[in-house]
């Protein structure tokens, strides 16, 4: 169970790093302003109630990683 989450938690990880990096370009590339809207369709409350539960697990995600990885001793 240990390194599937740590597995998870460092796909989300690389995941996310490559929307904000697209959306860096995008804005970067672009003459136009760049702006998001969460509750275009009602999903705000939804998404913080995702990113409440989905964070954590991301810490410990990466803790397992790194205790696979012999980096941190327990």
């Amino acid at each position: 169970m240990k390194r599937l989450i740590g597995t998870i938690s460092v796909f989300v990880a690389f995941a996310v790093a490559l929307l904000f990096i697209n959306v860096w370009f995008v804005a970067s590339s672009s003459a136009c302003d760049i702006g998001f809207t969460v509750n275009t369709f009602g999903e705000q409350w939804i998404e913080y109630l995702l990113w409440l539960f989905v964070t954590p697990l991301l810490v410990l995600g990466f803790h397992y990683t790194l205790e696979a990885a012999g980096y941190v001793n327990t």
